[in-house]
């Protein structure tokens, strides 16, 4: 699953995909200090603004994103946010494999960590994207869902992660 979830991100194809997917989307922005991170989301997903940018949620809820913008010194804190809200939700989560990549031309790192939830496996990846900002901010993208929503919701999921942009303010 790993290996095509971030072949998916790469593959020219997605961003065509990319292309017809946003005419159907909301343009949201994510303040990262001195840029900003420009999401389409699906306008027929659930976008709900938090904290550090926002949640989206799949009209089916089998697939949770959000896409939060972080200082590096905070990550250790986002990080533990995660797992207390995975361990609440009773998830069970391995050791993660992790794979550099370039997304949206920054560098980022691709988490996909073994999980399970009410004993069958689900999805946790998380995208931590580095857009080389003076004031170091980052853009993590975080993805829990069930196999069979990751594979029914793919082709939006990758138009989001492919069509992601970053404006310097």
């Amino acid at each position: 699953m790993f290996a095509r979830f971030v072949s998916a991100v790469v593959a020219t194809a997605a961003l065509l995909v990319g292309v017809s997917a946003a005419a159907r989307a909301e343009i949201y922005q994510i303040s990262l200090g001195d840029a900003v991170a420009i999401v389409n989301f699906p306008n027929t997903w659930k976008v709900t603004e938090i904290k550090r940018g926002a949640q989206i949620i799949s009209p089916d809820k089998e697939v949770y994103m959000w896409f939060e913008a972080y200082a590096p010194d905070a990550l250790e804190a986002l990080k533990k946010e995660h797992d207390s809200y995975f361990e609440k939700q009773k998830v069970t989560i391995g050791k993660p494999r992790s794979q550099e990549m370039v997304l949206g031309g920054a560098k980022t790192i691709a988490l996909d960590f073994p999980a399970t939830y009410k004993g069958k496996k689900t999805i946790v990846q998380y995208l931590m994207i580095d857009p080389a900002l003076k004031s170091g901010a980052r853009l993590l993208v975080s993805n829990w869902s069930s196999v069979e929503g990751n594979e029914k919701h793919d082709k939006v999921e990758e138009a989001m992660l492919t069509g992601i942009k970053f404006k310097k303010m």
